[in-house]
């Protein structure tokens, strides 16, 4: 993983503990491979990284935090059985929708949401507070 996260493993497993009210939740998507000895390995290789959260007026709904496919199992239906099941999820969690947001200048997740019929919404601008940004709001110094 890259130096320019500021989470660890350790990180992940406290804030992903189902004992406790769990702050995300992860779909993986394994590949199996069978060897010459007909014992199959398994691959993870993708993954689909989501949260709960509630909209006003439309009640409850998942967001997709992240949606990773390692580029070497790309192409083989991987990423949309992961949607699938997530938009399955969504309903049998009563929730409204199953929303996300794509960088502008993704060509190939944006032309990915297209092919599977997600609509995009072109008329909205993501906003935060992030780091020293947001302390300094916080306190009030902005």
């Amino acid at each position: 993983m890259g130096s320019h996260l500021k989470v660890t493993s350790r990180d992940y497993l406290i804030d992903s503990d189902e004992s406790t009210d769990p702050l995300f939740y992860c779909l993986l998507a394994d590949f199996k491979i069978e060897k010459d000895d007909g014992i199959y390995e398994t691959k993870t290789c993708g993954l689909g990284f989501i949260f709960f959260g509630y909209h006003v007026g439309q009640g409850p709904f998942i967001y997709l935090e992240d949606l990773y496919m390692d580029e070497s199992y790309r192409g083989f239906g991987g990423g949309k059985l992961m949607m699938t099941e997530l938009a399955r999820i969504s309903l049998k969690l009563g929730c409204t929708k199953l929303s996300w947001s794509a960088l502008d200048w993704n060509t190939p997740a944006l032309n990915f949401y297209n092919k599977i019929g997600a609509r995009i919404e072109t008329n909205k601008t993501m906003t935060r507070f992030c780091g020293a940004e947001l302390a300094a709001f916080a306190i009030g110094a902005s």
